[in-house]
């Protein structure tokens, strides 16, 4: 035992072996958790959280680009049913919120209301919007939902001209800000949706200036007036009855399904889900 001993010691010892640690994923290739050693560049996977999704068929999503009537370009991932047929024309949905190429397309960038890889599974086609082009002086004004809107109608043209969907089969989500240019969608070009949902949306209504005003605090208020283009009283108040949703509820004919999770969305959006209802 000894001369064994004294063999180990004497032996030359190999330098640590170092090793870098991420996250492997892609849009249709699910996150795992891989070591690579540095030296050799050898990878291996230390931990995969979702083994079971080597089981289940998953839709193939792609980026997929196009330019609205202005020239801006727009971009978003497109997920395709499992079971995709080309030639064959699906309905669409659209998630308003969020897209990052690099990541795996689960539900959304947002869990609220989204729900891409299951929607797909349904046989539908899922346009998850990504980049929105518009500068920061064009935030909170009236132009930030003309441009957003116009967004999707011409990506509902383009699919439609690509052959990839029925347009008279196409339901839009917004959560959070789009519910103001999901609700602006609806008012301007109402036979383009079928259905919509508005999830804890703000929707610039006179409603939830009044709420905000006081709940809030006077900056929240005065940035829905800004989206406005002008404060809700005086002269002012008639380009709200002319513009805003609220003002402007019996000109939406689309079925909307209202979701909320905190009882101060559900105040923000009392005037337009009581208004419809």
């Amino acid at each position: 035992i000894t001369d064994q001993a004294a063999i180990r010691a004497a032996a030359p010892k190999e330098p640590p072996r170092e090793f870098s640690v991420s996250v492997r994923q892609s849009l249709n290739d699910p996150p795992i958790l891989t070591a690579t050693d540095i030296k050799t560049n050898a990878s291996t996977v230390i931990w995969d959280p979702n083994p079971q999704f080597a089981g289940i068929r998953l839709g193939q999503a792609a980026v997929y680009k196009w330019r609205d009537r202005d020239g801006n370009e727009w971009s978003g991932g497109l997920l395709k049913p499992p079971d995709f047929v080309a030639g064959r024309r699906y309905p669409l949905v659209i998630q308003t919120h969020g897209f990052n190429e690099k990541e795996f397309l689960t539900d959304g960038a947002y869990p609220t209301a989204m729900a891409a890889r299951p929607i797909a599974a349904r046989g539908m086609l899922v346009l998850q919007l990504g980049n929105i082009p518009i500068s920061p002086a064009e935030m909170s004004t009236p132009k930030e939902t003309d441009i957003v809107s116009q967004g999707y109608l011409t990506a509902i043209d383009q699919l439609n001209v690509d052959g990839l969907i029925d347009p008279r089969r196409v339901g839009i989500i917004g959560f959070s800000r789009t519910g103001w240019h999901v609700l602006t969608s609806l008012l301007k070009a109402p036979d383009y949706f079928a259905a919509a949902t508005l999830a804890d949306c703000t929707y610039i209504s006179f409603g939830e200036y009044a709420a905000n005003a006081d709940y809030g605090g006077p900056g929240r208020a005065k940035n829905i007036a800004s989206a406005m283009g002008v404060e809700p009283f005086g002269k002012g108040l008639n380009k709200w009855i002319a513009d805003s949703a609220g003002f402007n509820t019996d000109k939406i004919h689309t079925p909307i399904l209202y979701q909320f999770n905190h009882p101060t969305s559900l105040i923000y959006a009392w005037d337009m889900y009581a208004l419809m209802r």
